[in-house]
């Protein structure tokens, strides 16, 4: 970083943390503030702005406060030194809210060093957090590696929705409180939208069996196979009547979350969850087809 009169005395530490990257690498930073579209909420316009560049910073080095730059040209007039600072500028729009830096060009590499320091650059470890940040750098390599992650996990969900049988996308809908006699078509592209919006969370749920159990269990009340009695918290058999379970009442936890406890932990708990499977798989069987009668 080029010392320009009080500008820019950095210590050699925080000089070796702006050490310019390898000849024409390409930096790119976000801008954060931007403007949405009126005709499309989707759609984030940034307006043409100037990038500051002066700053005052604390090295964390050296614990001096030291005003930063980028200089285009020293004037003097009337025998003080003036010193002009150089302008970027961000097209509206046409770069969606990124400006990128090729290593190697003079210019950027100037502007390189100045936006890794600012106190408005979102990614720097050691800006003042009461300055609103205007900006951060795009990390390529995260960002490589989160959208691999993200592809990964999308074509496991995917996967295991081909790999269900019509008996399995049954059951999945009727744990998710869907009217599980629906068609069949129907039923797998449902769960392929989950899978292919929100991989994760899908994921997440066909591998966690506390989480399907619950889902379960709030399915057996929305079938009215199973009934809680708010004042009392107790859990009754519809049909018979008689009780399943007193529950416990803990801050944070829903009956839904408190009966699957008393299941997991309950000697009787295994043929309880059993019974309430049995009678959800009878509900989610596809009803048998009449054949029509032959002309």
């Amino acid at each position: 970083m080029k010392v320009v009169g009080d500008f820019n005395k950095i210590s050699p530490q925080l000089k070796e943390y702006i050490k310019l990257p390898k000849k024409d690498t390409v930096v790119r930073y976000k801008f954060l503030i931007g403007v949405r579209d009126f005709d499309n909420p989707n759609k984030i316009n940034y307006p043409t702005q100037n990038i500051k560049t002066k700053d005052r910073i604390r090295d964390p080095f050296s614990n001096e406060f030291v005003d930063i730059g980028v200089f285009k040209e020293k004037k003097i007039i009337e025998g003080n030194e003036t010193i002009l600072t150089k302008k970027k500028w961000l097209a509206g729009g046409s770069q969606e809210g990124e400006l990128a830096l090729t290593i190697g060009r003079i210019e950027d590499d100037e502007l390189y060093e100045f936006m890794e320091l600012s106190n408005e650059n979102e990614s720097n470890p050691y800006r003042d957090t009461s300055v609103v940040p205007m900006f951060k750098r795009i990390d390529v390599v995260k960002n490589a590696v989160n959208q691999n992650k993200a592809r990964s996990a999308r074509f496991t969900a995917l996967q295991y929705v081909e790999s269900l049988d019509d008996n399995g996308l049954r059951e999945f809908a009727a744990a998710q409180g869907w009217d599980e006699n629906e068609d069949i078509e129907v039923l797998r592209n449902l769960t392929g939208e989950m899978a292919d919006k929100k991989p994760d969370a899908f994921i997440a749920f066909v591998q966690d069996p506390e989480m399907k159990d619950k889902s379960l269990l709030k399915y057996a009340f929305t079938k009215e196979i199973l009934r809680h009695d708010v004042s009392t918290n107790k859990v009754y058999w519809t049909k018979s009547g008689t009780v399943l379970a007193q529950l416990e009442r803990q801050d944070g936890k829903s009956y839904i979350d408190s009966l699957l406890d008393f299941i997991l932990t309950n000697k009787r708990g295994g043929d309880a969850m059993a019974s309430i499977k049995k009678q959800i798989k009878l509900l989610t069987q596809a009803p048998e087809k009449v054949p029509e009668p032959a002309e």
